[in-house]
């Protein structure tokens, strides 16, 4: 695991202590090495985290012998020794034990075809010195980033927003659709950053470069798999542990301490009680909690810590300590937080950094098994309605909890992912960027995949939609939280093959009605979920043997962090000097009068939404003041 920077184009123009600096901004990344290479007409910098093979041999920018071939690459090759073996049957040598060597000799043999036999999650640029010709690869589900800006001919790219901006001479302005994005979704979606002319490569793409023009191919996607599996659920539940023990097995692999975070959920527990069945030393695991009872769920870890003998870690935090945090996290991201509880990911990053150097995380579970309940089965509701088989009884409840009848099934889920809403509609928000922001179709990303996955029932849709969408967010998250201090988080869950699988499984096997009677023709979904139904059922199945009930079967909580508590403390005074400071950056977007109505009253303190939405605005402040 490690950071990369990178120019493909004439580099005569390249500042280089300039460029060496921006290598060193990535050292969180990074902190065991870095190298640099440079051409006339490409020039490479990487910062190692080492994970395999621990010899500096495997250090990189990594040249084939030929030195014709150049490779820069982040991300873990989780088959490589079963690659090296094919490849060594072709005739190629090996100097390293690492799969950094295994990727290179594999391109240069097969090109981008080379990549369907990866199994692991990369992001990576591979150079032809001699055809000029690079290629920009990143994983197929987006667990690693990678960022990237063509201009003037030349290919910019690197794994960190921060080490990116400002090192090749242009100055980026601010992409305010991507605001918009944003605040409805927590991060812009799709390849738009906040910076004009740098992009996101989606996940499952190859960029293409040479002689200054370039192109983006997508080599994998799931959606042919939607539905497609037609054995028992027997054969579907053995598939599905078999799947997971062998991708759980293979993220274990490492010449360095594996630890694992530890919820108390389905998922986490899980990961725990298959990986320390799997383990020959103790398991270190780590949970981080909250003083407020309703957002702590050390009850939960504890039991699954003692069932499984793990070396467990618990650690509480207050609003204090995350504010100071907060900034720091911000900067390294080169983006606002997408979701609160980034920060305890960050804390608990630096604390399990003392113990080990890789560790396991959940995510991933929801998007494939269907987890987030209310949301899956509102298609229920969705079809009651549309069909004609409601009574005006049942549509005057349903507009009354969504808000409206929805045009479509793309306007009806926008509805529900979206934090805001319709922004054009918010007091929240200045008159003149609501004005602004009805502009945007900002939901043109998640149209692609519904159009892609047309014809399939509205919660595969659904389904598809959170992992090309939402997923590659999720993993952003841990990512940044993680690799800023030096530690690699790996996730079983989000294995391609097991992705293709879970989409392959009928919605009955993933969302279980508990009970499905004329008694539930007037329920929504939200009076529904976890009541009369059974989320990610097939998984709950599966881990029956290994996990308590009480585990198994209690009601979902997620990650939550108690914003509304603590702006009745010091978070109230924070958020308020900064959003209401008469230089504030974001003075133009947010209607000032009505934030200070809101710092006056109580609102912030009672109401975890609207608390979250200020969270959300003080997070741009803060990144606008950072970089613009």
């Amino acid at each position: 695991m490690c950071g990369i920077l990178g120019l493909v184009g004439d580099t005569t123009f390249l500042d280089r202590p300039k460029f060496e600096k921006a290598v060193d901004k990535m050292v969180g990344r990074g902190p065991d090495g870095r190298g640099s290479w440079y051409s006339p007409s490409a020039a490479f910098g990487h910062r190692r985290l080492k994970i395999l093979d621990l010899d500096n041999r495997s250090a990189q920018p990594f040249e084939s012998r030929c030195k014709r071939y150049v490779l820069t690459f982040n991300g873990e090759i989780y088959n490589f020794k079963k690659l090296r073996a094919e490849l060594v049957r072709k005739g190629f040598e090996f100097r390293t034990t690492s799969d950094t060597e295994v990727l290179l000799y594999g391109l240069v043999h097969a090109g981008i075809a080379f990549v369907s036999k990866c199994v692991g999650m990369f992001a990576f640029c591979f150079y032809d010195q001699k055809s000029g010709q690079a290629l920009l690869v990143r994983d197929r589900l987006g667990v690693k980033p990678l960022y990237y800006s063509v201009e003037d001919g030349r290919l910019t790219f690197s794994s960190q927003l921060n080490a990116l901006i400002g090192t090749f001479g242009r100055l980026h302005s601010l992409r305010r659709s991507a605001i918009a994005s944003y605040l409805c979704f927590r991060y812009p979606i799709g390849e738009e950053t906040l910076f004009e002319g740098v992009f996101s490569l989606a996940p499952g793409t190859c960029l293409t470069y040479s002689n200054g023009n370039h192109s983006i191919q997508e080599y994998w996607d799931c959606r042919n798999n939607i539905g497609s599996f037609r054995g028992s659920f027997a054969d579907a539940k053995r598939a599905v542990n078999n799947l997971f023990s062998e991708s759980t097995q293979s993220h274990l692999i490492a010449d360095v301490p594996v630890g694992a975070y530890l919820s108390g959920g389905v998922d986490s527990s899980a990961l725990v009680a298959v990986s320390s069945r799997m383990s020959r030393k103790q398991l270190s695991t780590f949970s981080i909690g909250f003083e407020q009872p309703d957002f702590n769920e050390f009850k939960y870890s504890d039991i699954i810590a003692d069932r499984y003998n793990t070396d467990h870690t618990e650690i509480m935090l207050d609003g204090e300590q995350y504010i100071e945090e907060m900034e720091e996290l911000i900067h390294l991201k080169g983006a606002p937080l997408a979701v609160p509880n980034e920060i305890p990911i960050f804390i608990l990053s630096k604390e399990l950094k003392k113990k080990v150097t890789v560790v396991l995380s959940g995510e991933g579970a929801d998007e494939l098994f269907m987890g987030y309940g209310r949301i899956f089965r509102s298609a229920y509701d969705y079809r009651r309605l549309v069909h004609g088989r409601s009574e005006a009884r049942f549509r005057e409840k349903f507009k009354r909890h969504y808000g409206a009848l929805p045009g479509s099934a793309l306007d009806f889920f926008i509805n529900q992912y979206s934090y805001w809403g319709d922004l054009a509609k918010s007091p929240m928000l200045s008159e003149a960027f609501r004005n602004e922001s009805s502009g945007y179709d900002i939901a043109a990303s998640f149209r692609q995949h519904f159009e892609a996955a047309n014809g399939e029932e509205l919660e595969q849709i659904f389904s598809y939609a959170f992992i090309k969408g939402h997923l590659p967010g999720l993993l952003q998250r841990l990512d940044n939280a993680t690799m800023a201090v030096g530690v690699e988080g790996r996730v079983p869950f989000v294995d391609h093959r097991l992705a293709e699988f879970a989409l392959s499984l009928p919605v009955r096997y993933k969302l279980a009605w508990r009970h499905h009677g004329s008694d539930l023709r007037m329920l929504l979904s939200h009076e529904i979920s976890e009541k009369f139904d059974c989320p990610k059922f097939i998984l709950k199945r599966a881990f029956l043997g290994i996990l308590p009930k009480e585990i198994l079967y209690r009601k979902k909580l997620g990650f939550p962090v108690p914003l509304h508590c603590w702006f009745d403390e010091v978070f109230r005074d924070y958020a308020q000097s900064c959003l209401l400071a008469t230089d504030a950056r974001t003075a133009d977007l947010f209607d000032r009068q009505y934030l200070a109505g809101l710092f006056k009253g109580r609102e912030l303190s009672e109401n975890h939404s609207t608390a979250l939405k200020v969270w959300m605005m003080l997070n741009l402040e803060l990144f606008l003041r950072k970089f613009f």
